[in-house]
Parts: structure tokens; sequence; C-alpha cells
């Protein structure tokens, strides 16, 4: 039976961390889990790392090369003092013409983050982790996200961006006025000027109530490198990926994956040493702490 369309938004505000801990990161996607490795669950999953900088890149770009032409009334997330329209709000941060309000940069690192949040999400579709702990604690080197968008049973991240998140909610949003609510959240999350820096993720799950899930993620300051194939390779890839067991769950811990072999079954060295060195580098700490609070 088809399900009906589901989405989910949440805006959280970028504080300096105050003395929290993390347990270790996730062994792919390098983000935290705040668990330690006894309390993973590893399970199988595909994706193309790749959609989001692709797919993802190209819907956002036309999605406010649109809402640019319509320029709606926008009041952003609420403390910017926005009073007018979008390109009033673009010209406010400095973004005079259409061709910048399109350029946006799409983030390796907070590519791997929607990679991660959409595993987790065929888990707890929700802003919360399996742990119960906030969307705010997915951080790659402590490097947080300032928005978070989730969808399920549609048919592609374009349609999710450009439809779900995007035409669909464009009529609410003008009905507030510009105002940001419940209905029209996540297309401000799309077309906030302050928010330059994405990452999108599509990722399925055999057996998980809606098989494919979409994430997209922002920041207004860099939390890696600007997004590349060295960085998120092009092609599905079917990997074991792990996140913190819910309450009712029995964790299976760390899966061990197997060492990459030559056709004639000796070890491939190479393989294995590229595997060891593909740490992500550290970057200035930096957290969301409250949910929901806008900043001053």
């Amino acid at each position: 039976m088809h399900k009906k369309l589901l989405v989910g938004i949440i805006t959280a505000a970028m504080l300096v961390p105050t003395g929290v801990a993390y347990a270790a990161p996730e062994p792919t996607t390098k983000v935290e889990l705040n668990v330690e490795p006894e309390q993973f669950i590893a399970q199988e999953v595909r994706f193309d790392p790749s959609t989001g900088r692709t797919e993802g890149l190209e819907a956002l770009r036309e999605l406010r090369g649109k809402m640019w032409d319509i320029n709606p009334k926008f009041q952003g997330f609420g403390y910017e003092g926005y009073t007018g329209k979008l390109r009033d709000a673009a010209k406010a941060e400095g973004l005079n013409s259409k061709a910048e309000y399109m350029d946006v940069t799409m983030d390796a690192d907070l590519a791997w983050i929607a990679i991660q949040r959409a595993y987790e999400a065929s888990a707890v579709f929700s802003h919360k982790r399996p742990d119960g702990s906030d969307m705010a604690t997915a951080t790659i080197a402590s490097h947080a996200v300032s928005t978070e968008s989730l969808a399920a049973a549609t048919d592609s991240l374009s349609t999710a961006i450009l439809q779900s998140w995007g035409q669909d909610e464009l009529k609410a949003l003008q009905q507030a006025k510009g105002v940001r609510n419940a209905q029209n959240g996540h297309l401000v999350n799309l077309l906030h000027p302050k928010q330059r820096h994405y990452g999108f993720s599509a990722l399925s799950v055999e057996g998980s109530e809606y098989g494919t899930y979409y994430v997209g993620v922002s920041s207004e300051v860099p939390a890696g490198e600007t997004d590349s194939a060295d960085h998120t390779p092009a092609g599905e890839q079917t990997v074991i990926l792990h996140r913190a067991a819910k309450a009712d769950e029995t964790p299976t811990g760390l899966a061990t994956a197997k060492k990459a072999e030559a056709a004639d079954g000796t070890k491939d060295e190479a393989a294995e040493d590229e595997q060891a060195n593909n740490e992500r580098p550290l970057v200035e700490v930096k957290k969301i702490d409250e949910i929901f609070k806008p900043r001053k």
C-alpha cells in the first residue's frame, strides 16, 4: 500500500559546546553516534554517495531560481530582521543577483552527516536520533548542522527538494506572509540566504518501513571541504553502517569488515592502507546545543 509522504523539519541554534562528551564515530561516515561500539546496531544499506552533489545540487539551484522569480514574502527564521520579500532578504546578505543567490555549495562533511541521518531515520523517523538525543549531536569533528529536513515515501531526492520540501510548501509560506511555521519550514531551510552550505542524501534500508529515506542538512559556514568525487565517489554502494541501538533493541556491536583480497586470495595491502588512512581532518570545534531557539 502506498504510504502518505512523510516530511520532518528542525532548525537549531549554533552555540559553543559546554562540556559535551562524545563516544565513537561511525567508521564510514565519521559521524558521532554518542555511544560506545558495544551499543551499535550494524546494518547493510544502499546509497550513492554522490547523489547530493549531483542530483541534490541541481535540484536546489533549480528551486532557488524558481523562487527568486516568484519572490515570495520571506522572514527567514524570525531573528534576522527580514521584513520584505525573498530578494530583499538575499540582498541583505550581499546576494544581489539571481546567479549569486543560486550559487550554493555542497559540503563534503554535511553530505556524510546527511547519509548517517538517513540511515538513522530508517529506525526513528524523527529529528531525534535512535539513542534519544537531538539531531544536533550528529557531528563530524564537532561540526554540526543548522537545519535538517527529512522525507520518505517519495520517488527521488529531486522530488523531495523541488516538490515535497519546495513547491508544496510555497502556498503555506505565502499565506503566512513569509513567517516560518511547521507547514513551510522545509522551504525556508532551502531558500534561506544565510544557508550557503548543504548536504543531501538518499539511502535505502531493506525491510524498513519506507524503504528509502531522504535528508537535507545545511549550515551558514562550511563543516568540511567543498564536496567532490574525492569525498563522495559516484556509484551505488552496499555497505554496513552503524547507529546507536534504540532502547528496545539488542545491540550488534561493531561489524567486522572483511579485509580486501586480490583475485588470488592474497591480501590487497594497498586497499587496506587506503581504508586505514581514510580519516577526516580536524576542524574548529563548534556545536549546536539548543533546539528551536533562534539566535539573537
